[in-house]
């Protein structure tokens, strides 16, 4: 007979950041486990919020399948006493091994358990092999030991199959599984009874809780929209914040809240960033793109005035710290702070941040490329950098555009970074795909001089990924050659 199966894992807040991996990681592990123990079933889901983690497992058969092994054994010319002592521990007879290279062998052949019975075992084993990024450990006062490592401290396992609740006792985290599991921990902190997926499902989103991440994040991206657009404004989408954002809230609760005018004079991308980084905000702006003196923020409880208040005066702090780096940093030309690269090391043993610039300028062929090199790596030195390291070439630009240099070269200041990853663009001017070249090329250069390769699939030193860039850039240059040309 087939059921559906329903375990949750229910523990203190998950990081946002690893929900996604781990709701992947965890489906690829469940069902490994159940291919070991030769489980039947049609599907398997997971599921997860900041507190739980959950599987689903439809048409499930109560019973494993039938499961045979091949041991090896000793060698052939092994003492007898070894033979005996394999022959032992599988309760069978001489005339029962078979040979192969050199070895005995022995079928060996059990019948199937009923799913109930494995089921503390299939968990035990889940919790031991889910990969975490980090994990830790707590201790189990009934046990008197630690608990196996888990993201969190498990506080509760629920174990349904077919609307009936399986109860085993999970040692290594101390817990006897149930039917029961918590909604929001603030707004429904009564326990909640389930007996199948839909109820368990009904029953959460009652309790405040939106279980699927895909829904919860689909449900946050359009209420912002549709508030901003109420609003007259756009929604500046920001993929890897909402994903943050969605992990970090049970019930998605919307507010816009507004920005002091004295703070709209920042450049743009310092106010977004200060607002993603340090407060998760979203960006929101006039449909000419412009940044609006708006951000969205989502809460997990609903607001009230007190709160909102609060988290205007957080802001307020914050943007009075990026407002007080941008003031410091324009004090002083770009070729003043630019000075202070030789107290910056490049790599150890390989130079300073001055040394590469001096190498980078020996490759420039023109008076641009080389006014673009001596300041493309000043804004490491900033304050604003130094407290936002996402923003290097960007703030070198819009300084350097402060201080009157070409746009030209602002622009390949700003770019000179791309592409920042996989699937990044590349500069869009010619200077900018020069200058991006130059900088990687250095880089393999001393690198390779140096005797420092990438190993394997790791690339602590970003090797792979200059190689790559060059490669993109000199495609790109063929391109833009060959359409000059046409021209």
């Amino acid at each position: 007979m087939r059921n559906e199966l329903l375990i949750e894992l229910f523990s203190e807040e998950i990081p946002a950041r690893m929900q996604r991996q781990a709701m992947d990681d965890a489906k690829a592990v469940f069902k490994q486990i159940l291919d070991e123990n030769c489980a039947d079933y049609a599907e398997i889901a997971t599921y997860i919020s900041p507190r739980r983690i959950a599987i689903r497992v439809e048409g499930l058969e109560n019973k494993t399948k039938r499961r045979t092994d091949e041991e090896r054994g000793p060698k052939v010319n092994a003492e007898e006493e070894a033979i005996n002592c394999f022959l032992k521990k599988f309760n069978r007879q001489k005339n029962d091994l078979y040979e192969r290279d050199g070895y005995y062998y022995l079928n060996t052949s059990s019948d199937g358990q009923e799913i109930s019975e494995v089921m503390g075992d299939i968990i035990e084993s889940f919790i031991a092999k889910m990969p975490w990024q980090k994990s830790m450990r707590w201790y189990i006062e009934t046990e008197k030991k630690l608990s196996a490592h888990w993201i969190r401290p498990i506080r509760s396992i629920m174990c349904v199959y077919g609307g009936k609740t399986i109860g085993k006792e999970i040692k290594s985290v101390g817990i006897t599984t149930g039917n029961t599991t918590n909604g929001h921990r603030f707004l429904s902190p009564d326990k909640i009874y389930i007996s199948t997926f839909d109820d368990y499902v009904n029953q959460l989103e009652k309790n405040h809780v939106i279980l699927d991440f895909h829904k919860k994040r689909e449900y946050i991206r359009n209420e912002i929209m549709q508030t901003a657009e109420s609003m007259g404004l756009c929604f500046c989408e920001d993929e890897k914040l909402l994903d943050e954002v969605a992990g970090l809230v049970e019930y998605p609760y919307i507010h816009i809240g507004s920005i002091d005018e004295k703070f709209m004079t920042l450049p743009a991308v310092v106010l977004s960033t200060s607002m993603k980084v340090n407060q998760k905000y979203f960006t929101l702006t006039y449909p000419d793109s412009t940044i609006a003196p708006y951000f969205a923020t989502v809460t997990n409880v609903p607001g009230t005035k007190v709160m909102f208040e609060g988290l205007g005066r957080v802001l307020r702090a914050r943007l009075s710290d990026a407002m007080f780096f941008y003031k410091e940093d324009t004090k002083l030309s770009l070729d003043e702070i630019a000075k202070g690269l030789k107290n910056v090391v490049f790599h150890d043993g390989l130079g300073t941040m001055a040394d590469k610039v001096e190498r980078m300028l020996l490759l420039a062929e023109n008076e641009d490329e080389r006014r673009a090199i001596r300041l493309c790596k000043a804004d490491l030195l900033t304050q604003m950098v130094g407290e936002f390291p996402e923003l290097q070439g960007i703030m070198g630009g819009i300084y350097a555009r402060v201080q009157g240099e070409k746009e030209e070269i602002c622009k390949a200041i700003e770019e000179h970074y791309k592409p920042r990853g996989a699937n990044d663009t590349l500069p869009a001017t010619d200077l900018g795909l020069r200058l991006s070249y130059i900088d990687n090329l250095d880089t393999l250069e001393i690198y390779k001089k140096h005797g420092i390769t990438r190993t394997g699939s790791k690339d602590p030193y970003g090797i792979r990924r200059a190689e790559k860039t060059i490669q993109r850039i000199k495609e790109e240059l063929t391109k833009r050659s060959r359409t000059d040309r046409i021209k």
